[in-house]
């Protein structure tokens, strides 16, 4: 995984923390609750507007990129693997942004929220890492959730891509729903 999309998700789980623990933090999440509105409601559309705003920026930069690439390199991009490869990516932001919803979902403070959506992306980051330091540590990274990202695999055809599509995407649901069924039930600080 290169630093860049490293960046990117961490960003997003940035997002993913001010979508419920940022209110609930602020005090302005008690003012959304009075709205006729039930937390199911508010949860599952703040969910929605973190998982478009990504998703967005997804479809931006590809069509951007498949556009530029026509213009310069005319017929040189190989536009289906480069979709594929683009939901590939996508898939696995869902799945590192549930951990940052789940955690906004989850915690009555920001820094709570904060140390969990960042720090276990942060520590799969790690354990790949020393994973690919030796092969003393080769098995550490498969405790980390970026060793499903293989765009080589994907590249090649072989099926563990589309497996780890699908694992991400359960993660993600997991993640989501989980997250707005635990806000559904906990209690909130006054």
């Amino acid at each position: 995984m290169s630093w860049s999309l490293f960046k990117v998700n961490i960003k997003t789980n940035v997002i993913n923390h001010r979508i419920i623990a940022s209110h609930v933090d602020k005090g302005s999440m008690a003012y959304l609750l009075s709205t006729p509105n039930s937390r199911v409601k508010i949860a599952f559309t703040q969910a929605v507007s973190g998982l478009a705003s990504i998703t967005l920026f997804f479809i931006v930069t590809t069509s951007f990129a498949i556009v530029v690439s026509e213009v310069m390199f005319p017929g040189l991009l190989e536009t289906g693997k480069f979709i594929m490869l683009n939901i590939y990516a996508l898939l696995m932001y869902y799945a590192i942004g549930g951990i940052g919803f789940f955690a906004s979902c989850i915690a009555n403070e920001s820094k709570l929220s904060l140390s969990i959506g960042v720090g276990v992306p942060v520590t799969f980051l790690v354990l790949q890492m020393l994973g690919n330091a030796g092969e003393k540590f080769s098995w550490l990274k498969n405790l980390s959730l970026y060793t499903l990202f293989n765009p080589n695999k994907l590249i090649e055809g072989s099926s563990f891509s589309y497996i780890a599509m699908f694992i991400f995407t359960v993660i993600a649901v997991i993640l989501y729903t989980g997250g707005i069924l635990t806000f559904n039930k906990r209690d909130l600080p006054i």
